[in-house]
């Protein structure tokens, strides 16, 4: 799998991404001042995260399918791309919590939920790029 460096790049870059906006949308209604202002705020956090989490997760598994030989490699591209995004998203999710609310940051739930949200993108990240590789491969297949 020669395509392994900018596979562990992409998920972890996404994966920070993603975890920074997760952080965001959850302590931005507790910490905006005007609740109207916090919702529209929210709402545009959650259709970013939608456009990346799915849609970048599967085009870095299309880009990826096209790069490696995809039957061969089915635990390696799920479990690479799982575990770096997941670790990536609860990087970001610390840090942006760690910068906005570090009182804050350093409580138990607080952390359980950056855990619970990393686990998600585990299997988000794995299913989803994994479903990508496979796309890719079987369009390469089925082309003369």
């Amino acid at each position: 799998m020669h395509a392994r460096r900018p596979l562990i790049l992409a998920s972890v870059v996404l994966g920070v991404l993603i975890g920074s906006l997760s952080a965001i949308g959850q302590t931005l209604p507790v910490l905006a001042g005007q609740p109207g202002m916090a919702g529209s705020v929210t709402a545009g956090v959650s259709i970013v995260m939608f456009l990346l989490s799915p849609v970048s997760v599967f085009a870095i598994g299309y880009w990826i399918g096209n790069r490696t030989d995809v039957p061969s490699n089915y635990p390696r591209i799920s479990l690479l791309m799982g575990l770096f995004g997941g670790c990536g998203s609860f990087v970001g999710y610390v840090a942006v919590l760690f910068g906005v609310a570090p009182g804050v940051a350093t409580q138990l739930p607080v952390l359980l939920s950056g855990v619970y949200s990393a686990v998600v993108r585990v299997v988000d990240f794995g299913v989803t790029g994994l479903a990508g590789a496979a796309v890719a491969h079987f369009r390469r297949v089925e082309q003369p």
